[in-house]
């Protein structure tokens, strides 16, 4: 699966409620604001598995089950067992670092860019573009929801009779 799809779905309640992976249930439990995700490095896609392989062994991420790059091997398939693995609890020292972690807004945009989605407004009045790069950053300059924001990309209708609101890829 693709980073932006992979991505999209640890911000999509359905999406984390329909599977058991442990990352999936304890963001449902801890919220998504206590987990934050940060690009470590670019690279080819040749070297892709030999890279995750490294971090892997790095930084031993609890949430991931999978000790192997690309590989199954240690996925458990009994839901017994998974539940099992699900209900380990965080150290209150690790919920603490993840609460108290503040990313930079260069490490905002990189995620962003990742992500793939552009926002553009056009003042309808002024004629002016801005472009932000999530329905949060627009949502935040319109004085709204990113929900609202997204609602408006979809039916082309203009925002407060002054924004059109688009999405670039």
């Amino acid at each position: 699966m693709d980073f932006p799809a992979r991505f999209s779905k640890y911000l999509n309640i359905n999406a984390l409620k329909k599977n058991k992976m442990l990352i999936s249930l304890a963001i449902l439990k801890y919220g998504l604001e206590n987990f934050s995700l940060e690009i470590l490095e670019y690279c080819s896609k040749e070297n892709l598995l030999q890279r995750e392989q490294y971090y892997l062994d790095l930084y031993k991420p609890v949430y991931n089950i999978l000790k192997i790059a690309g590989s199954s091997q240690g996925y458990i398939h009994n839901e017994n067992s998974l539940m099992k693995i699900s209900s380990r609890q965080i150290s209150e020292e690790t919920l603490n670092k993840m609460r108290s972690r503040i990313q930079s807004p260069e490490t905002k945009i990189k995620i962003s860019k990742a992500i793939g989605l552009l926002v553009e407004i056009i003042n309808t009045e002024t004629k002016e573009i801005i472009l932000f790069h999530s329905k949060k950053e627009a949502a935040k300059y319109l004085n709204t929801s990113d929900s609202s924001v997204g609602r408006y990309i979809k039916s082309g209708k203009i925002f407060a009779n002054k924004y059109l609101i688009t999405e670039k890829n």
